[in-house]
Parts: structure tokens; sequence; C-alpha cells
């Protein structure tokens, strides 16, 4: 049975795509000159109640596309997953075939005692045996990877998440204050300026931290050594029992074969 080398890796990494610029007011809107020559003409209170809807719907907006985003990118992740899992079960099902064969071929040989029939018959277990214990560890490498990748991502999300309400109840808390005190405090607006400056500072460092580049490499490398010491306990294993099958066969052309359905 040939070996199947599969890099089961994760095509790009997975960062939110929200746009925090198009969450907060525009600098432009907020600015103190801008703002002072309107309220000559509407009216304090009035520009910033206006200010407040505009940035409400936004924020729900970008929300709701962030939101459909993680769902997406869950649900790549998971129709990766299937594909690979489809791709593995019929190569490791076709090299099955092809080592039985060989066994078949084996066993067809004129002139084999009963004890080198009996040998061959132990080979073949003892070479299924060894695959099935590499076939194990090599999914269970891969079920831990993915279990964790899920974490992280659904853990990355999840802090966005948050951090996105968090803006948002800064912002509306900001909002609550200065139209309480638009009428009175020549400063309402300054003071609001400051607060959603303050707010998308927040968010930001937020969203720039605990990166999952970094995370993900580490669980596939972690996945890559589990797979590769399976490989290689297999691949002694296989070298011992075909040396013996040459062995016992006594210079018979055995075609023995040491290496197997992996991955």
């Amino acid at each position: 049975m040939k070996t199947i080398s599969k890099k089961m890796t994760l095509q790009g990494v997975f960062a939110t795509t929200f746009v925090l610029g198009l969450l907060v007011l525009p600098t432009h809107a907020l600015s103190t000159d801008s703002l002072t020559t309107k309220t000559a003409k509407t009216g304090k209170c009035t520009r910033i109640a206006t200010l407040e809807s505009k940035v409400e719907a936004t924020v729900a907006t970008k929300k709701a596309t962030m939101q459909a985003d993680f769902t997406k990118r869950l649900t790549n992740i998971a129709d990766r997953q299937k594909g690979v899992d489809e791709k593995v079960a019929t190569f490791r099902e076709n090299l099955k075939d092809s080592f039985d064969k060989k066994i078949t071929n084996l066993e067809a040989k004129k002139g084999l005692t009963d004890a080198q029939k009996s040998d061959i018959e132990t080979y073949k277990t003892n070479m299924l045996d060894a695959e099935t214990i590499r076939e194990k560890a090599v999914d269970a490498a891969r079920s831990t990877y993915r279990s964790s990748l899920l974490s992280k991502v659904s853990g990355r999300q999840t802090a966005l998440t948050n951090a996105v309400d968090t803006f948002q109840s800064s912002v509306n808390s900001a909002f609550s204050t200065a139209t309480a005190s638009c009428s009175s405090d020549s400063g309402s607006l300054q003071t609001l300026k400051s607060s959603v400056k303050s707010a998308r500072a927040t968010f930001k460092t937020t969203r720039s931290s605990e990166k999952l580049r970094d995370q993900i490499k580490a669980l596939a490398q972690t996945r890559k050594s589990a797979i590769q010491a399976a490989d290689q306990a297999f691949a002694q294993a296989a070298a011992n029992y075909t040396s013996q099958l040459q062995s016992q066969l006594s210079g018979s052309d055995a075609g023995g074969d040491s290496s197997s359905t992996s991955n």
C-alpha cells in the first residue's frame, strides 16, 4: 500500500473583515467647526439627534454583515473538512484494494508450502493492523486540530462581537450624555467627539489583539508532527514485517509492500 501525504492546510487565517471606519462617526460630522456652523440654523440638539439616528442605523447594518460573515466562515471550514474526509476515505479504500491484490498474487505463487501460506496470511494481518494503528493516530491528530481550530475561531468571533457591542454601548452612552446636556453645555459637542474617539481606540486595540495566524500555525505544526510520528512508526513496522516475510519465503519473490493507506 502506498503512502498518501496530504497537507490539511487551512486556506487563509480567519480574521474578521469588519472595518472599524464604517462603524464610527465620520470625523467631519463630529468636528466642532462643522457642527458649530450648523447649530446656528438647526440647533445643536437637533443635529446631535440626527447624527445619533444615522450612527445607530450604520452600526446595526454592519453588525448584521459581520455576523453573516462569521457564519459563512464557519460553514466554509465545515465544507472544506467534509471534502477532505471524502478524498481521504476514497484514497484509503483504493490503496487497500491495491494491497489486497498484491496479497492475492503472493498467495497464487506456485510451490508455496503450507507454512509459507500461513506466513503470508500473518504478514497481511500484521500490515493491516499496523495501518489501522497509523490511521487512528492520523485521524486523532486531524480531529484534535479541527476541534482546536473551531474553538479558537469561535472564540475570536465572540471576542469581536463583544468588542462591537462595547463600542456600540459606549457610543450610545456618549450620545445620551450629549443629548442631555446639549442645551446647556456649550462643550457637549466636543465631549461627544472625544468620547467617540475613545470608543474607537478601544475597539481598535481589541480588534488588533489575539491574532489567529500564529495560533493556527502552531496547531497545524502539532498536527503535522503527530502524523509524521505515526508514519514513521508504521514505516518501521512495515519494514520489519516485509523483511521477515522475505526470509520466510526463502528467496521467493514475496512482492511485499512496506507502505499503506495513510492520511
